[in-house]
């Protein structure tokens, strides 16, 4: 029973290491996007309008 439980317990924490991988580089992936977003507005802001 010990084993099982140091197993899983090792699993848990792959998984719990990985989804943070994950999450963080989505997050990442939202904020580089939202950042190129942010210059195109200020680029066509900087546009005079016709």
């Amino acid at each position: 029973m010990a084993v099982y439980k140091k197993y899983s317990n090792h699993l848990y924490s792959n998984y719990l290491h990985n989804n943070h991988l994950y999450n963080s580089h989505l997050y990442n992936d939202y904020l580089s996007r939202r950042w190129l977003n942010n210059q195109r507005q200020q680029q066509t802001a900087d546009q005079p309008a016709d």
